[in-house]
């Protein structure tokens, strides 16, 4: 018994060590120092990464020193910084294959916004519904919000390289 324990427990932190190695992605958060950002990303779907891409957007000056990029590898969230309530997510960019954006958006039709894709990857954006799911008051996320069709109008990508 005394082993069988040892070794599930064994098997549970060879797992948890391993998650980063299943999404083929680490998360890294970066500060917005300048309103012309750019990060990578692709997307992750049944085990298969598809092409890395620059994204490049170019945010409002007021966010400038104001927000982070946590990019996740096929998502990147942007955040409003606050002092009380720490990192508040504002809107969100996925990468996704041709698969999962069909069924992104046969699912949710309206919540996702199309940037823009490419012959094998689909970029969509889309922010919480409510100001309530951001931690925010209502008057500043309607605020924030209101600059997306801004943000949007300036998206674009480059092609780094394809997985091999």
């Amino acid at each position: 018994m005394r082993i069988r324990f040892i070794l599930l427990g064994s098997v549970a932190i060879l797992l948890a060590g391993c998650a980063g190695v299943f999404t083929g992605f680490d998360t890294v958060v970066n500060p917005v120092s300048d309103a012309a950002v750019e990060e990578t990303i692709q997307y992750f779907d049944t085990g298969f990464l598809g092409p890395r891409y620059n994204v490049m957007v170019t945010l409002p000056d007021a966010w400038v020193d104001t927000f982070e990029i946590r990019n996740e590898g096929n998502r990147l969230t942007f955040e409003y910084i606050n002092e009380k309530s720490g990192a508040n997510p504002i809107f969100y960019v996925e990468a996704l294959s041709e698969s999962q954006y069909w069924e992104q958006i046969g699912s949710y039709p309206g919540i996702y916004k199309n940037l823009g894709n490419t012959n094998d990857t689909y970029f969509i954006y889309y922010a919480p519904i409510d100001a309530f799911y951001s931690g925010l008051s209502r008057a500043l996320h309607a605020e924030l919000l209101a600059e997306l069709p801004g943000i949007a109008a300036t998206f674009d990508i480059d092609l780094i390289d394809r997985p091999i």
